[in-house]
């Protein structure tokens, strides 16, 4: 099926290393889900993330940024925050 061992998922698995684009792929095709689906950034398998819903993303990111850049501080909360999802004030 793959070529990973159970060190290199184990090293996933703590965060030491990131999976290559290539494994991500593979293990979506063998598993027949969305790559969006293993990254957690979609609910259902074989979703995948729209470009118009990134394109929205990337720009309220962009405006976070801008908002708080003379602090950083409130500069990284704000990061975070947008990051797990929660609204920005």
């Amino acid at each position: 099926m793959t070529q990973t061992s159970q060190d290199q998922v184990s090293r996933c698995e703590r965060g030491a290393v990131e999976p290559s684009p290539e494994t991500v792929l593979r293990y979506a095709d063998i598993l027949n889900v969305s790559v969006d689906w293993l990254y957690g950034r979609v609910n259902h398998p074989h979703e995948i993330v729209q470009k118009q819903e990134l394109a929205e993303d990337v720009l309220r990111f962009a405006e976070t940024v801008e908002r708080f850049r003379s602090n950083p501080a409130e500069l990284m909360r704000a990061i975070s925050d947008f990051l797990a999802g929660e609204s920005v004030q």
